[in-house]
C-alpha cells in the first residue's frame, strides 16, 4: 500500500484546526478505496482537499454549536480514472461514503443522515484531477425527527429546494409541478444539442417527489449509467441525456451559490484554465486531445 503523505509535503494552505483534522482524516480514510489510482500527488490527497473545501463551505451550525456537514456528495474524475476505480475496487462508492462518515465524526462534525456518494466520469478533467460537490439532502437546522422516525431515512423532500447541476456549469431550479426538457425552445430546460429530442424528458412532481420520465426520446435517458424510462429521483442521481449530465440535488436553502476555484496542492498560482463546477470551460490544451470513445459524461454508480 502506498505511503500517506503529510500536509507539509504538499505545502497545503493554513486552515482552522477543525478543517485540518478533517482533511487528515479524509486522507487516511480515502487512501485505501482510491489506491487503485496512481499519480503525484496521490489522488486521495487531491480528493481530501476538495472535499474539505466543499464541506467547510456547506456546513451549518445550530444554536447549540453543533456543526452539521453536508451528506450528499458527487465526485467527478477523468473517465479513465473513474473506470479504473470502478473496475478495480468493488463497492468503491460505499467505501468512499464510509470514509467520509468516519472522517466527519473524527473531526467533530454532525450528520443528518449517512453520506451518499455518486461517482461520475468527466473527460474535461485531466487524469489525476478531481472535482467534488457537496450539499445537504435536507435542512439539518429544520424540524427534528420524532422518536419513532429513523433519522438516517430521507424525509419526503418539499417541492422547493430541488435543483439540477447542468453539465457542471450552472444550476437549474425545479420549482414547478411539471418541467419539460428538450431541444425545442418552448421547454422549461432547453438543451440545444442535435442528439437531444425536441421533447426529450420531463420532471413531474408526485407526492412531494420528482419523477423523471423519458418521453420516448431517440437517444434515451440514463440515470446513474442505466437506461431509464421512469425513475423516482434521489439526491446525487446523475441523469445523462445525449452526453449532457444533470446532477439532481435537494436543499431547502437552494443550490450552492458558489464553489471555490480548485487549485491542486502542487500549484501556488491561479490557472485560468482550471475547471470548477460553476465556471466550466474546456482548456485550450484539451483541443488536441483525442476524443474519448465513451459517452461525454456518465455515472458509474
Amino acid at each position: 500500500m502506498k505511503g500517506r503523505p503529510t500536509s507539509c509535503v504538499y505545502n497545503l494552505p493554513p486552515m482552522e484546526d477543525g478543517s485540518r483534522r478533517l482533511q487528515e482524516h479524509l486522507r487516511d480514510g480515502l487512501a485505501r478505496p482510491l489506491q487503485a489510482l496512481t499519480g503525484e500527488p496521490p489522488i486521495w490527497v487531491v480528493v481530501a482537499e476538495q472535499l474539505t473545501r466543499e464541506i467547510d463551505a456547506a456546513s451549518k451550525r445550530d444554536g447549540r454549536g453543533h456543526v452539521f456537514a453536508p451528506d450528499q456528495f458527487t465526485l467527478s474524475l477523468h473517465t479513465i480514472d473513474a473506470r479504473t476505480l470502478a473496475g478495480n475496487t468493488p463497492g468503491v462508492q460505499e467505501a468512499i461514503a464510509g470514509a467520509i462518515h468516519d472522517a466527519l465524526q473524527g473531526a467533530g462534525f454532525s450528520l443528518a443522515r449517512f453520506p451518499h456518494v455518486t461517482l461520475s466520469a468527466d473527460p474535461t478533467l485531466r487524469i489525476g484531477e478531481a472535482r467534488a460537490i457537496a450539499w445537504h439532502s435536507r435542512d439539518p437546522l429544520g424540524s427534528v425527527p420524532s422518536a419513532g422516525e429513523d433519522a438516517d431515512e430521507p424525509l419526503t423532500p418539499p417541492a422547493v429546494g430541488a435543483f439540477l447541476i447542468v453539465d457542471g456549469k450552472r444550476h437549474f431550479r425545479l420549482d414547478r409541478p411539471l418541467i419539460t426538457i428538450g431541444r425545442k425552445l418552448d421547454n422549461h430546460l432547453v438543451l440545444p444539442d442535435p442528439h437531444v429530442s425536441r421533447r426529450h424528458a420531463e420532471f413531474r412532481l408526485q407526492g412531494g417527489r420528482y419523477m423523471l420520465r423519458d418521453l420516448d426520446s431517440t437517444a434515451g435517458t440514463r440515470v446513474n449509467g442505466q437506461l431509464a424510462t421512469e425513475h423516482l429521483l434521489q439526491p446525487g442521481d446523475v441523469i445523462t441525456i445525449s452526453g449532457i449530465s444533470l446532477i439532481y440535488g435537494e436543499d431547502p436553502t437552494g443550490p450552492p451559490g458558489a464553489t471555490q476555484r480548485y487549485t491542486p496542492p502542487t500549484m501556488g498560482h491561479k490557472d485560468p484554465n482550471q475547471v470548477t463546477p460553476l465556471n466550466m470551460r474546456r482548456p485550450d490544451a484539451f483541443a488536441t486531445r483525442p476524443a474519448d470513445s465513451g459517452p461525454g459524461d456518465e455515472s458509474l454508480e
